[in-house]
């Protein structure tokens, strides 16, 4: 959770906080007990070490892992009315559930590259059963839902520094269990998820070598790639992670007709030691973690921890759009 404010030219940071949650508290991007996570939330809000939280409208995110995203070529002729049925006909023809079951939004990002005539539109569709629990936790809080996005969205926002911002860039928000890409220019331009997270480097120490969960996980932190058995045991899930980059920059380079730039990886498991010169290599391009941090006035609060600050990456996205609207 994080909370910004505006003022004069600076954006302060008002408070932040994070809390693991329970194992199935979250199946399938559903969120099963709103009452449950309501009172873990309000525990977390009442306990914060840094700052506090005083706002009464929630931005959130749902996960990517559970969202839909289609680009879409369309006639730039199209009339509002026609433009959403286009959408709508797209939608019932490439997502496997039924339009009804989903709500759908849509962006036009600008022409199509070599087509004059055809605009491209983002079309975004999520489940209705995961939109309706988030409703029900920020309702359960007491707070009124403002909006709801995709969270490559909000981490693209807080991570896209205004030097970058005309560049072609792939961004990876490397989580426990997925890997989220998206591709930014001027907007996320298209994404893709991999089922591969952290969790599945902490698993393969753990089963290699003979470890249980805890030091796994604690060999993982303090060693990363700099322990030759410690990237002997990851191997597969690196491999995973790498091919599918070079993939979608492969598909996106060739379909959009612009070169990939740069790579900045987020997520609480982007902290792994190496992990950065091991795809620079692979890849032949950049490869940094973003800081989403780094346009923020954190004074008097004390600043987040090196190793934390790239998970708060979609909640500071999240909050600059709440800002950004003057909500």
């Amino acid at each position: 959770m994080v909370q910004l404010k505006k003022k004069k030219s600076l954006t302060k940071l008002v408070g932040y906080g994070r809390e693991a949650l329970p194992e199935n508290l979250v199946i399938e991007g559903i969120i099963s007990d709103p009452e449950k996570m309501a009172k873990l939330i309000k525990e977390m809000m009442s306990k914060v070490k840094e700052g506090k939280f005083t706002a009464e409208k929630v931005v959130a995110s749902i996960p990517d892992a559970n969202v839909f995203t289609r680009v879409l070529e369309l006639p730039k002729n199209l009339s509002g009315k026609e433009l959403k049925e286009a959408v709508y006909w797209e939608a019932d023809q490439s997502i496997p559930m039924a339009v009804t079951d989903l709500v759908i939004d849509w962006q036009v990002l600008g022409p199509s590259h070599g087509k004059k005539d055809m605009n491209d539109v983002l079309l975004v569709a999520a489940p209705t059963s995961i939109i309706n629990s988030y409703v029900q936790l920020i309702q359960a809080l007491n707070l009124q839902p403002e909006a709801l996005e995709i969270s490559l969205a909000s981490v693209i926002r807080a991570l896209v520094s205004n030097k970058d911002k005309d560049e072609t860039i792939l961004v990876a928000d490397i989580g426990q269990k997925f890997t989220n890409f998206g591709f930014y220019e001027h907007a996320l331009k298209m994404s893709d998820t991999l089922e591969v997270g952290g969790d599945n480097f902490t698993d393969a120490i753990s089963n290699v070598m003979g470890l249980d969960g805890a030091k796994a996980e604690k060999l993982k932190i303090s060693s990363g790639l700099k322990d030759k058995k410690v990237e002997g045991a990851i191997k597969p899930a690196l491999a995973s992670l790498r091919d599918e980059m070079q993939k979608i920059i492969k598909y996106h380079d060739e379909r959009f007709e612009e070169k990939t730039a740069k790579v900045i990886l987020c997520g609480g498991s982007s902290n792994l030691i190496g992990l950065t010169e091991f795809l620079t290599d692979s890849l032949g391009i950049q490869v940094k973690i973003g800081n989403p941090w780094v346009n923020i006035d954190t004074y008097p609060l004390k600043p987040v921890p090196r190793a934390e600050s790239a998970a708060y990456a979609s909640a500071i996205g999240l909050s600059l759009r709440a800002m950004e609207a003057g909500k």
